[in-house]
């Protein structure tokens, strides 16, 4: 049996097919797999998996119609041959020991899951939210705890883990080809309150593309209200799989408090009328799920109830929402810090598109004024309101 398959959905990606495939076939492990699945790209992209194929017989190729990147990994997955399956981005890259390292710590902790470290790419896209997720602690556990989900780097990427065909098997988990974007949330959520030995290496083994034009996060930050009303049904399956296996009952304050961080914080980013849409959704969700009166139902602490009511009862104004969300990030210690360092990345999105070369050495020149850390409304649109200041009058500056 093969080791360790690699599976790559692939979908107009002829700029960068080529440097992820040398990265994978640059393995110092040689006993991998390949698999190309050509998701109905309309470039070059399956040519040149093709031409991979033709001087590499690890490469397998499959040609399929357009489903998208869930229908793309469920094709490689019953297309897998290893014994383990990793999931690569066809932007991205593994770094040569990648392989190595995964099948060793396979090997030594006999784990279901293995959740290993990446890079950003090119790294002055690094900032602290992204270093935090991408940065697990070394550790190995037996049965399913809360914490890995939300405390221990288990999300939101599919592509820093690696798994055991066997158990996946066992769990008959794949990939939920309804869902846009967020697709990965829902299978982490999924896969791991039904694993039982986790492990977590600190080892960064993947360079993460950030910011590719025109792939599907960047075409999804156009259009904030769909990424947001996406969100929700991101939450939605996984409630619904989480009632379903009874863990609701087990772990319904934690995933409510989740759902809470999740959905709620970035609606900032939008204008109130498209807020009070997404709110309706949200407020819709919960009840659902969590009863009408979930605050009290969950017994939730005063600024998690404050916010769900400004939202459950439609209170969309900027300021009285944005002071909700502020009072809430400063109780949730996993995440709190990362809407503030998305809200400021949107901002610039807005004022300056990216990417683009003299924009993101600009950019890297502004971010690292930035207090990622601070906590405070105020001081966080001080801090907005300079670089668009700046932003501004550098683009002038290029007219």
């Amino acid at each position: 049996m093969t080791e360790i398959s690699l599976v790559v959905p692939i979908y107009n990606v002829e700029k960068y097919l080529p440097q992820c495939l040398d990265s994978l076939r640059a393995q110092s492990l040689r006993d991998i797999e390949i698999i190309c699945v050509v998701d109905g790209a309309t470039d070059r992209s399956g040519i040149i998996a093709d031409m991979f194929a033709s001087v590499d017989d690890r490469i397998v190729v499959i040609h399929k119609t357009n489903g998208g990147v869930s229908s793309a990994r469920n094709a490689g997955i019953r297309a897998a041959r290893g014994r383990i399956i990793c999931f690569v981005d066809p932007d991205d890259m593994l770094l040569p020991k990648a392989c190595e390292v995964i099948s060793r710590t396979f090997a030594e902790n006999d784990a279901d899951i293995v959740t290993f470290g990446a890079y950003p790419w090119p790294n002055f896209h690094d900032n602290p939210w992204l270093h935090n997720v991408l940065s697990p602690r070394k550790g190995n556990y037996k049965d399913f705890s809360i914490d890995l989900l939300l405390k221990e780097k288990a999300s939101p990427f599919v592509w820093n883990m690696a798994i055991r065909k066997d158990f996946l098997e066992s769990v008959d988990i794949c990939f939920d080809e309804t869902i846009l974007f967020g697709e990965d949330q829902v299978f982490n959520f999924a896969i791991f309150p039904r694993a039982k030995r986790f492990s977590f290496i600190d080892d960064k083994l993947y360079l993460y593309r950030v910011d590719r034009i025109g792939s599907l996060m960047d075409s999804r930050y156009c259009n904030l209200r769909f990424k947001y009303e996406e969100h929700v049904a991101v939450a939605d399956s996984i409630t619904a799989d989480w009632s379903k296996q009874g863990y609701l009952e087990l772990y319904g304050k934690d995933l409510l408090l989740w759902s809470i961080d999740f959905l709620v914080p970035p609606l900032d980013n939008l204008t109130e009328e498209d807020r009070v849409e997404v709110m309706e959704r949200v407020s819709d969700y919960w009840a659902q799920w969590f009863g009408e009166d979930a605050a009290a139902t969950w017994n939730l602490d005063g600024s998690a109830r404050q916010l769900m009511a400004v939202v459950t009862q439609g209170r969309a104004n900027s300021e009285e929402f944005s002071q909700a969300v502020q009072a809430f990030l400063g109780t949730i210690a996993p995440t709190a810090k990362e809407p503030l360092g998305r809200r400021i990345r949107l901002k610039l999105k807005k004022i300056l598109p990216l990417p683009a070369s003299v924009a993101e050495a600009r950019l890297s020149e502004l971010e690292d004024r930035i207090d990622w850390q601070v906590e405070d409304a105020a001081a966080c649109s001080q801090s907005l309101a300079l670089l668009e200041a700046e932003l501004l009058a550098h683009r002038r500056q290029n007219e």
